[in-house]
């Protein structure tokens, strides 16, 4: 009953395998197809159909095109039910009524548990058996694994991983697959290893302690007005200890695995296709060409299944055969199928971020090529897709004259600009860096803050691209000559006040993952920052994900691009170059190719990016259509804004981040900024503010010069303000005053609460963030500067050292304080020793969970990270009075600070605000007299 396309439909190859003669002592006699018999007749696959009907009809079957043609049954009859799920329920009631016996329901029976009740109630009540066609309980695999489990090897308290792919490979046929599975992918794909695991496990939805979705892995996206996953990860975990993990793609090819684990290490593991599942595949395929993968691979499954079935009913047996799921047990399935469904929704993600494009959508990649399409077009085109902003593109394609009032009527952002040129020549460098210049006056005349430098392709690299094993490396001289035209481009964009980032990209001298590392290891962190350009590095053969967490510090600005899978294989098979692949599609859209974007973007909430990213899909648009030059781009940027949108992408402020903020706009209800940048606690409230996206021009504006050194914070009208003494401190729109610095940085984030959240985004994580905080405060921040303070006022402290006594006017009965000065080293002991009990602490979570985090209290920057690592960094390398050299006098015992100091230092706010520092600092003595 709803046989289906031939070589496509699940009842099709049933009835192949009974034509066959394959399954023992059953005969196929009617074939019910509503659709190829009625409606869809005419179509092409309903001719297709209608050649194949006759060769069953020559065999004696009868064909209907509803269950009501076909004649009552007047003897055992098995009904097999392949219709769409939500059809079942109809379709059984039916097939009873006419006369037949047996049922064998496919899975997941119907679309909810009260329906498949009522079925089977139904059912019942007719004396009529269904067995559910769930072939899964019959898999080689399945077996193995569950004979492992039940045998003495496997270690106690081990965990079970159930994982497969499907074979809908393209975006053609994952439409069809959502559209013809409403169901959705839990009840229609996963629902088989549940089963399993409710068949031979003891899996039943009471036993459920929690469902833990893998929002990492998990992915759901709306393709034709559906919404569901294409991609699911979860952990069942039991009431009694047991551990069910599940996985599940609908691409990537047919292959399924049993895997047992303990504590992460692999005991055992079997596979579907094995060497004898192959072999039978090729046969069936040579004899029987053009089915869906999976029938070959599961064919032997399918057959043992109605055997099975058959057997039972031929020797009128009771109950249910060993293996075949009872409609209880598919109802107990159902049941699971919904928790886990549950859990996979509940922690919708969304992240906030600015999406923009760039003119080389449209293929523009030179100025003056002659197939460009008008600027005035793309920069439309760009607008009415829905994105807020728009890369500069090449220098001369945007008209310079034009180009504000383009902006202003669309309501664009100009966001970045860029070069693709030959820095690695260095006769070519002057008048690259005069195209440098030309670029950034039209950047910052329109308020953009990105340069990317896009090293051209090399005549050397060109025919390699992708292939890292074959590509020639860049000599030492020469890449010194490179390193040093980025950094000359950098300084250029630093005069500007727009920050410079680098771009690796295929078929350049910067494409691969050891030229990265060795030119973000030459590159000053503080000059140049990345751009990461997720196409490029899928096309170098990189895990886009990985190379963003491992350099996320530093990649304040990222192109989204994907890089289509099949493309790419045949372009390293054939050992094709770049323009190959570009004329050959390696770059489609997004959600199509081999970046597993929705990991990506979750890798980026957590690390707190709040940023501009640009989607680019590079083009070749040397067509002879000229409009289809500027259309079919047009169509693409709409796909792949949709898809961001789909994958929880929201809008952000269409002004700058981190996180977006109008040049001018300080923190609200703030009037005035008193400090003394110089100050390592005015350096935390500057870090903070940056990294909040406050603007430096802001900072500035705002700032009231406080000279520190003079004493001036202690002078009556300052201690009138702020009884303490201290800088930085706030001076509020009511006439009050916010002073030190934790307090000034939680009043910063409640009031600026877009983009990344520095003291925790919920109730927990800003605990856990205040936990780490006082911890470190109490037992490192005020050790090391209390040891510092002493220290002026000691003995070893020369009496003609700029410091001595700096703190005897300050530390006084009188401001509520007193000086230890012979205690000073047992305040840097008490220091140094937090940082070593640091490095102990952060090595046990390593341990205990499999990795450290990225940050003191999370994979996130948060208060605590600012405070210690300018505490660390002020009296190690800026202000070495004593020195308190932690870092360099335990080197090499300090793995996972060292890697989180460098995380910190590498930050762009960081590396903002140390320079403003610098720069206050060298002029002191100037503000100092114009004061």
């Amino acid at each position: 009953v709803a046989c289906g396309a031939p070589k496509r439909g699940m009842g099709w190859y049933h009835c192949l395998q009974l034509l066959q003669g394959r399954v023992q002592d059953a005969t196929l006699t009617d074939i019910v197809e509503p659709f190829f018999l009625g409606a869809g007749k005419d179509s092409a696959m309903g001719k297709e159909f209608a050649e194949w009907a006759a060769t069953a009809a020559a065999k004696g079957v009868a064909l209907h095109s509803s269950v009501a043609e076909m004649p009552q049954s007047t003897g055992p009859k098995l009904a097999m039910i392949c219709g769409r799920t939500a059809d079942n329920p109809k379709l059984l009631r039916e097939v009873i009524d006419r006369g037949c016996t047996h049922v064998y329901l496919e899975k997941p029976g119907a679309p909810t548990v009260k329906e498949l009740q009522e079925m089977a109630a139904y059912a019942k009540a007719k004396n009529v058996p269904i067995f559910m066609g769930y072939n899964r309980n019959f898999s080689k695999y399945i077996r193995l694994a569950n004979d492992f489990l039940a045998s003495p090897s496997a270690p106690q308290g081990c965990a079970l991983t159930l994982g497969r792919n499907d074979c809908f490979n393209t975006p053609e046929s994952l439409d069809e697959c959502f559209e013809r599975n409403a169901e959705g992918m839990v009840k229609n794909m996963l629902c088989h290893e549940i089963l399993t695991l409710v068949t031979y496990n003891g899996l039943t939805v009471d036993s459920i302690a929690e469902v833990v979705a893998d929002q990492a892995y998990t992915h759901q996206e709306t393709r034709n007005g559906i919404t569901d996953f294409s991609r699911i990860g979860c952990t069942i975990k039991t009431k009694s200890g047991q551990k069910f993990i599940l996985w599940g793609d609908r691409s990537d090819g047919e292959y399924s695995e049993a895997v047992v684990t303990k504590v992460g290490m692999e005991a055992f593991k079997s596979v579907r296709p094995c060497p004898e599942i192959v072999a039978k595949q090729a046969e069936l395929e040579k004899a029987t060409p053009g089915c869906m993968p999976y029938f070959y691979f599961q064919d032997g499954e399918y057959l043992d299944l109605k055997q099975a079935v058959v057997d039972h009913i031929f020797h009128g047996r009771d109950g249910t055969p060993e293996g075949v799921a009872s409609p209880e047990t598919a109802i107990e399935g159902l049941k699971i199928c919904d928790v886990v469904t549950e859990a996979l929704v509940a922690d919708k993600f969304e992240i906030p971020l600015n999406i923009c494009n760039h003119p080389s959508s449209w293929g523009v990649d030179y100025a003056e090529c002659p197939t460009n399409p008008p600027w005035e077009g793309v920069i439309k085109c760009i607008a009415e897709s829905g994105y807020s902003g728009t890369e500069l593109g090449p220098v001369g394609y945007y008209d310079p004259a034009g180009l504000g009032e383009k902006l202003e009527s669309l309501k664009l952002q100009l966001v970045a600009g860029n070069i693709f040129e030959k820095l690695h020549e260095p006769a070519e460098v002057k008048a690259i860096l005069e195209k440098v210049h030309m670029s950034c006056k039209t950047l910052q005349k329109h308020g953009a803050k990105f340069f990317v430098i896009v090293p051209h392709v090399a005549e050397e690299k060109i025919a390699t691209a992708g292939r890292s094993g074959d590509a020639p490396r860049l000599s030492d001289a020469l890449w010194a000559q490179f390193m040093d035209a980025i950094k000359q481009v950098a300084e250029i964009t630093k005069s500007y006040g727009i920050h410079c980032t680098l771009h690796p990209h295929a078929g350049c001298w910067i494409e691969y993952e050891d030229e990265i590392e060795r030119a973000m290891l030459d590159l000053p962190a503080d000059l140049v920052s990345m751009c990461l350009d997720t196409g490029h590095a899928a096309y170098a053969g990189l895990d886009a994900v990985e190379i963003y967490k491992k350099y996320a510090a530093r990649i304040p600005y990222m192109h989204f691009k994907d890089a289509n899978g099949p493309v790419l294989k045949k372009l390293q098979a054939e050992k094709l170059g770049f323009w190959d692949g570009i004329k050959s599609g390696i770059f489609c859209p997004l959600g199509h190719g081999v970046v597993n974007f929705p990991a990506l973007l979750r890798a980026m909430k957590e690390k707190g990016f709040s940023g501009w990213c640009c989607v680019e899909q590079d083009a070749d648009n040397s067509i002879e259509d000229v409009q289809a030059r500027l259309m079919v781009p047009f169509e693409c940027c709409k796909l792949n804004i949709k898809y961001l949108r789909s994958l929880g992408v929201t809008s952000a402020s269409s002004k700058f981040a981190p996180p977006p903020r109008a040049c001018g706009t300080f923190v609200p209800g703030v009037t005035d900024y008193y400090t003394f940048p110089p100050a390592p606690y005015a350096l935390m409230v500057d870090i903070f503010m940056r990294e909040k996206g406050v603007p430096d021009a802001s900072i500035r504006k705002f700032e009231r010069f406080i000279d520190l050194p003079n004493l001036e914070n202690r002078s009556k009208d300052v201690l009138e303000m702020n009884p303490h003494g201290t800088v930085p401190f706030f001076k509020m729109e009511d006439g009050s005053f916010i002073n030190e610095t934790i307090a000034m940085c939680e009043y910063i984030e409640e009031v600026l609460p877009d983009g990344p959240c520095l003291i925790g985004r919920a109730a927990q994580e800003r605990a856990t963030v205040r936990m780490w905080q006082r911890r470190m405060e109490e037992h490192y921040v005020i050790p090391a500067y209390y040891g510092h303070r002493n220290w002026t006022a000691s003995e070893d402290c020369a009496k003609d050292h700029f410091m001595r006594d700096f703190f005897s006017q300050r530390l006084t009965a009188e401001h509520g304080a007193t000086l230890i000065p012979h205690a000073y080293k047992d305040w840097l002991l008490w220091a140094k020793n937090r940082i070593m009990w640091l490095e102990a602490e952060k090595q046990k979570e390593a341990t205990k969970g499999g990795r450290a985090p990225d940050f003191i209290a999370g994979d996130f920057i948060s208060t605590v990270d600012v405070q210690v690592y300018v505490t660390l960094w002020f009296f190690s390398e800026e202000f070495p009075y004593p020195p308190q050299m932690i870092l360099q006098d335990l080197k090499g015992q300090l793995p996972w600070v060292q890697a989180w100091y460098d995380r910190v230092h590498a930050r762009p706010a960081v590396s903002a605000a140390r320079a403003y520092r610098e720069e206050s600092n060298k002029a002191y003595e100037a503000r100092k007299e114009a004061k």
